[in-house]
């Protein structure tokens, strides 16, 4: 039978425990938040501070570090390293035995091979404000200031079957 908690000690005289998470027998810090939907793997470790999001998959053998955000959907393959207060964005991939230095932003969706090496404070995809702003600042045609003549072709609507014929 497994044992239910696990007590680590880091320096002398300070303990860490951790608990047996329910869904996937991985060690979780008792500091640590995990969604329960959340798969943790046997010999993976999460630290104190970390939050996992619903439905994230940590392959065995990882090890996620204090303060880390893991977003919703996320697949962590084996033996990988998420690095101190690291940032991990919805569905991203990051797949085995990759190495993610501290204070790394992972846009959601982003996709990292096997064996890749993330150095501290990287930033990997646009941030979503960034994404947000460029959705926001664009200006169609049509509304566009003119000075009497326009580059721009007159706007055609695309006809569908669920429209009327004018």
């Amino acid at each position: 039978m497994r044992r239910k908690s696990e007590e680590v000690e880091r320096e002398a005289g300070v303990v860490d425990k951790y608990r047996s998470h329910a869904n996937g027998n991985g060690w979780v810090s008792a500091k640590a938040t995990v969604h329960p939907s959340a798969f943790v793997s046997e010999n993976t470790y999460v630290e104190a501070g970390a939050e996992i999001g619903a439905e994230t998959w940590i392959g065995a053998g990882s090890w996620i570090d204090q303060g880390v955000i893991v977003g919703e959907r996320v697949f962590v393959g084996q033996n990988v390293h998420v690095g101190p207060d690291s940032r991990l964005g919805s569905s991203a991939w990051i797949g085995s035995n990759a190495r993610i230095g501290a204070e790394v932003r992972i846009s959601g969706g982003v996709r990292l091979e096997r064996d890749a090496v993330v150095a501290d404070t990287t930033i990997i995809g646009p941030p979503p404000a960034a994404r947000l702003n460029a959705v926001a600042h664009r200006v169609p045609p049509h509304l566009m200031p003119s000075s009497g003549t326009t580059d721009a072709a007159p706007v055609k609507r695309a006809r569908s079957r669920y429209t009327r014929a004018a």
